[in-house]
């Protein structure tokens, strides 16, 4: 479980609860959020209650989390889940005539997490909200190649999750933004789902636009400081934190992503960039 106690965790977590935007709006109703006056048991603003009572919004929110932490089997992946009704209903948004379940195929793939990449970037915990909003209905493609002919998959949820027990290289908790997408199971799709299901498609990166970059080290954008993304200074290591995305574009089956973790997994119960 995660220790909301901790500020990190805390706020984390509560991000993770409300999915607040980034011009500060929460997308829980007051009514569902147990930080608000209907259900703190004070009758008070979530604000006031959490300046005026910190411990016991550490409580709700350590609560909501424990109850809302991701299942993993042993190896590291979510439980199973088969294609749900609910499922379904949401491909069916994107088709033009409605499908069945034996007529899509759909699987589960990390897109990304908050961990430092190979470029020395990575995703803030706010950044990954961003994205699990931008990525649902987006296609995809291989290598980053956006052609017509290239369109293999399509998402149609996305879901910010946390890892239990896992850290990052910073020592944070760790959270990845995973996605559900479907194949039709159509003529020349069979070839695709076996490299899926064989283990052979199963690395991803991601297109995306991020507003700004910041320094890890001083907290200014990388553009206008003079450290050096992979050095170290007084034992810090530089990266970048994007921020503030903008935009989603694509993303892509690929042989050596950015991002360590993204790729297929068994199931789920300013600046451009390729990642």
């Amino acid at each position: 479980m995660i220790d909301c106690t901790k500020t990190t965790n805390y706020f984390n977590e509560k991000l993770r609860m409300t999915k607040r935007t980034r011009d500060g709006v929460c997308r829980i109703k007051c009514e569902d959020c147990p930080l608000g006056s209907m259900n703190n048991g004070i009758d008070v603003l979530c604000s006031d209650f959490e300046t005026i009572y910190p411990k016991k919004a550490v409580e709700a929110i350590q609560k909501w989390s424990d109850e809302h932490h991701t299942l993993l089997s042993d190896d590291g992946t979510p439980e199973a889940a088969e294609v749900t009704d609910k499922e379904l209903e949401l491909i069916n948004a994107y088709s033009r005539r409605k499908l069945t379940k034996d007529e899509v195929y759909v699987f589960s793939v990390v897109l990304c997490d908050n961990d430092i990449d190979r470029d020395n970037e990575r995703f803030t915990v706010e950044s990954l909200f961003e994205l699990e909003k931008l990525f649902v209905g987006k296609t995809g493609i291989f290598d980053h190649s956006p052609t017509a002919k290239n369109q293999t998959a399509r998402i149609f949820a996305c879901s910010v999750e946390s890892v239990d027990g896992k850290k990052t290289a910073t020592g944070d908790d760790y959270f990845r933004l995973t996605a559900r997408a479907y194949i039709p199971k159509a003529k020349g799709n069979d070839e695709i789902i076996q490299a899926i299901d064989s283990g052979i498609l199963k690395e991803v990166g991601i297109g995306c636009a991020a507003d700004e970059v910041k320094c890890s080290v001083c907290g200014e954008s990388l553009n206008h400081c003079s450290h050096i993304k992979g050095e170290t200074y007084g034992g810090r290591k530089c990266y970048g934190e994007l921020c503030g995305i903008c935009d989603a574009y694509e993303w892509s089956f690929v042989a050596v992503p950015v991002q360590r973790s993204a790729g297929v997994i068994k199931s789920f119960k300013g600046k451009e960039m390729r990642v």
